[in-house]
């Protein structure tokens, strides 16, 4: 079981700063006040310095100042999701960076994964510009690293791999990829001609799919969701030969790191119209407007993952419903209720609109909103107390995007847009 997250490599990255002459080793002391035992590192004839860092919580770390300094380009800030305009701008600044080492203190990937972003978040101060992740290739913008930093719940599976995006005419999306989860050991994924709106749980199901090993590389046919979410999984080598030219050229098919430990998302293997269907199709059901109601493929597993770091971060649910109570966000938590005549383990999730949440978030007054299959106690639309001990997972829904466990970055654009999304829900809310 995730397997995949089993692992003793480091965790590599750096932290970008503005100008191009790094720090001195000395101007970095301030780390002690983070409880960090600071010793001078080995020298090395491509470094202009290294210390050595070591805290009783996050493990060993060693920073370094490479004498050749290297920044990312521009297309690949571009690329990457999760930033918004202004943070690409402020990266766009950098000149040089602090190259990061963390040792695999837990060996389990999203526990050292957090680590390494607790040592670059000490390491950024007031000054950093972005951390970036260079085994996944994610940035982490100052507010992204506050935002992740603010709780103690192991890295989310989205923390691992990142998304880049590629367009034809700076709107509409021709080629979507991630990146990260062949450095894990397993193979990254592409998705052609991805519509504007698409679903988050989509990258997720299949990036848990892969990390649980139930996604083979060449799996022929794979249910991603219902209704209609049958796919395939065709090895890039193999799609570049098959697929027709229309589609081979909306990727890139030169760039060996676009060209191996990679799969391209598509239609299954079968009939179509009587036909027997030969080559590689991009799957139909991907790139097309993904229905409201489609319900994602999750195994118990990644269930179970999803909901320790939603009760990890019921504290992150309160502030931010307190924040935002003025602009009557709509709030919702999933709770698992025990189903009839079941075990401890046989639960029904049920989703429900909270009014208020009780100090020390043991619990909520909510009104639940969909009618329950297994759990004849409860009904559509009744108002009561529920604790949260089952809470699997909790949401606020904004004009920027839902704010989730998995997802913080629409809270900080609605603190930047605060007055326009208040007005705008309490249009929405008249009419």
């Amino acid at each position: 079981m995730f397997g995949l997250f089993k692992s003793d490599k480091p965790s590599v990255g750096s932290i970008l700063f503005r100008g191009t002459m790094p720090g001195r080793p000395e101007e970095f002391e301030y780390l002690a006040g983070h409880g960090i035992e600071i010793r001078p590192g080995k020298p090395s004839d491509g470094l202009q310095w290294s210390l050595r860092l070591s805290h009783p919580q996050w493990g060993a770390a060693e920073i370094a100042a490479f004498k050749k300094q290297a920044t990312p380009s521009a297309p690949l800030v571009q690329m990457s999701s999760g930033l918004t305009n202004d943070e690409r701008a402020a990266i766009a600044g950098a000149g040089h960076g602090i190259a990061l080492r963390c040792a695999a203190a837990r060996k389990t990937v999203l526990r050292d994964r957090k680590n390494f972003l607790r040592f670059a978040g000490a390491v950024m101060g007031e000054d950093g510009l972005a951390v970036v992740d260079h085994v996944s290739a994610r940035f982490w913008s100052p507010r992204g690293l506050r935002d992740e930093l603010s709780h103690d719940a192991d890295l989310d599976i989205e923390g691992v791999f990142t998304i880049h995006a590629v367009s034809d005419d700076g709107e509409n999306r021709t080629w979507a990829h991630t990146h990260g989860l062949a450095e894990l050991g397993a193979y990254d994924f592409d998705i052609l001609r991805p519509p504007v709106e698409f679903p988050a749980d989509i990258w997720r199901a299949l990036a848990f799919a892969i990390a649980e090993g139930n996604l083979p590389r060449d799996a022929a046919r794979f249910e991603l969701a219902q209704p209609g979410g049958k796919i395939r999984m065709v090895p890039v080598e193999r799609f570049n030969k098959e697929a027709p030219p229309a589609w081979t050229a909306l990727r890139d098919t030169h760039d060996p790191g676009h060209n191996t430990n990679r799969s391209v998302v598509c239609e299954p293997a079968g009939r179509v119209s009587g036909m027997f269907r030969s080559g590689a199709i991009p799957s139909r059901f991907l790139s097309s407007p993904i229905d409201e109601n489609a319900v994602f493929a999750f195994s118990s597993a990644a269930t179970d993952l999803m909901a320790d770091r939603a009760r990890n971060t019921v504290g992150v649910f309160a502030s931010l419903f307190e924040e935002f109570r003025d602009i009557e966000l709509p709030c919702a938590v999933k709770i698992g209720y025990v189903v009839d005549g079941g075990g401890p383990t046989d639960r029904e999730h049920l989703w429900f609109q909270v009014h208020t949440i009780e100090e020390g978030g043991a619990a909520v007054d909510a009104t639940l909103l969909n009618s329950p299959f297994h759990v004849a106690h409860l009904r559509a639309g009744e108002r009561g107390r529920h604790s949260l001990e089952g809470l699997s997972d909790w949401a606020i829904m904004t004009p920027a995007g839902a704010i989730t466990p998995r997802a913080l970055g629409p809270a900080r654009t609605v603190r930047e847009n605060r007055d326009e999304i208040k007005a705008a829900v309490a249009q929405t809310e008249k009419e």
